[in-house]
């Protein structure tokens, strides 16, 4: 009995095979303004419309990268009100589980020895892929960086 339990644990604990990993570009990593949302954010950009629309909400003036959206779809990320400065994304991988594409995002905090700009930030990111039509999620994973000399 113990070991038909062992071997369930076993099984239950192997994580969701991945179908595929997806080739990716940043093309917008920024420290969002005001317009951009306070809370965490995923917007799935499919047409032209969609990244003008986007771009006007916040609050940008210069145009938008161009997208060749018969190729590719736009996934923004907005992180939400972060403190300080010193809070960024980074773009670490994409694949597709079960039918679902992931985006695995980095939160660079601050850490060790970090000063920081003592304002509120908005951390954002912008990549383009595939054009997937299916559902589309999120996992972020926090990651202190410190900046002390060694």
């Amino acid at each position: 009995m113990l070991a038909a339990l062992v071997a369930l644990g076993t099984v239950l604990a192997v994580p969701a095979r991945v179908d595929a990993q997806i080739k990716f570009e940043v093309f917008d990593n920024k420290f969002g303004s005001a317009r951009s949302p306070w809370t965490p954010t995923l917007k799935v950009i499919r047409s032209e419309e969609e990244l003008q629309a986007l771009w006007s909400s916040l609050g940008r003036y210069v145009a938008p990268p161009d997208v060749d959206f018969r190729s590719h779809v736009v996934i923004a990320y907005f992180l939400g009100l972060r403190p300080t400065g010193g809070y960024r994304l980074e773009a670490e991988r994409v694949e597709i589980r079960a039918g679902t594409m992931t985006v695995h995002l980095i939160e660079v905090t601050p850490g060790e020895c970090c000063g920081t700009a003592q304002t509120a930030t908005l951390p954002e990111i912008m990549i383009s892929t595939i054009p997937w039509k299916g559902p589309v999620s999120v996992e972020v994973r926090r990651e202190p960086r410190s900046c002390c000399m060694q």
